[in-house]
């Protein structure tokens, strides 16, 4: 049935059939421009659907190592070993980034980042699990986090209209931000019913909806990139030179790499803090978690 004039259909920015409009609806897209974008809103769809399985493969990872070993050292171990590649393997993902198109980049590292959930998933579900294959399937997303992540920011902007950037950017913060609050808490919930395992493969299942929608997603070709003519030594280093004379890009790498240090040391320790502190158990984790996220908001 078509729009009624009272109802009148407000048209896609990237140039598909647009979504029929009420006022409420024109609230939102005059606050929140990038949802007029049809590849953005299936994006946002699909990525917070993934993001809350992230949470639950991060809390239940942590939850299955403390419950494991009782140690503190070996819980914070295996969140370090997620972890470090994203530090030290993000300028060259970043690299890769400006030499590949960024959308098959990404659904190639949303299909390994499903794979490794249910590799995870099937050896806790089957009792094999040991902490070395934890530790190595957790550096191995690391990896791949290390690329999907430049690559999600590089591609907003091929999503949406420049004047839609902002807005996307943000949304898309609010996506992470959103599921860190909600995920922990369906997190602590699965693992009580169904164990660590099962919140595992719910994780592997939430790529589903991500790689849907990275395939529905039409955008242009991308212009040639003269940064990808460099070699990648030089791409990094030109990178590292730019950020550190300017003030302003020093300082916030600087701010947020003390941040993620030191804030994400604290997280990584929740698992131990619900069970020895407060004598929790992994629901009760969860909500400890979905606290944290709460006050990000």
């Amino acid at each position: 049935m078509s729009p009624s004039p009272e109802e009148p259909s407000i048209p896609d920015s990237d140039g598909t059939s647009g979504v029929r409009s009420s006022g409420a609806v024109q609230k939102i897209i005059a606050a929140f421009p990038a949802f007029a974008s049809r590849n953005f809103r299936l994006y946002f769809i699909g990525q917070i659907v993934s993001m809350i399985g992230t949470w639950l493969q991060m809390v239940a990872q942590g939850w299955l190592v403390f419950e494991m070993t009782r140690s503190a050292f070996w819980t914070g171990a295996t969140a370090a070993a997620s972890s470090l590649p994203t530090l030290f393997l993000s300028l060259f993902g970043g690299v890769i980034v400006d030499r590949y198109d960024r959308k098959t980049i990404l659904l190639w590292t949303q299909a390994a980042s499903m794979l490794l959930a249910f590799v995870l998933g099937s050896f806790t579900l089957s009792g094999t699990v040991t902490i070395p294959v934890i530790m190595v399937l957790a550096f191995l997303l690391g990896c791949v986090a290390a690329v999907a992540t430049p690559a999600v920011q590089a591609f907003l902007s091929e999503m949406v209209e420049r004047d839609q950037l902002h807005s996307a950017v943000a949304l898309n913060a609010a996506i992470f931000n959103a599921s860190r609050v909600i995920g922990p808490a369906i997190a602590g919930l699965t693992i009580a019913w169904i164990g660590t395992g099962g919140a595992f493969m719910a994780n592997g299942l939430s790529y589903v909806a991500v790689i849907l929608a990275l395939r529905a997603i039409r955008t242009p070709a991308a212009p040639p990139r003269p940064e990808a003519r460099l070699p990648a030594l030089q791409s990094i280093r030109e990178g590292i030179v730019y950020t550190w004379e300017h003030p302003l890009l020093r300082t916030i790498v600087l701010f947020v790499s003390v941040i993620s240090i030191f804030g994400w040391s604290f997280m990584s320790m929740l698992p131990v803090v619900a069970r020895d502190t407060f004598s929790m158990g992994s629901d009760g984790m969860g909500y400890l978690y979905s606290a944290f996220g709460i006050g990000s908001l």
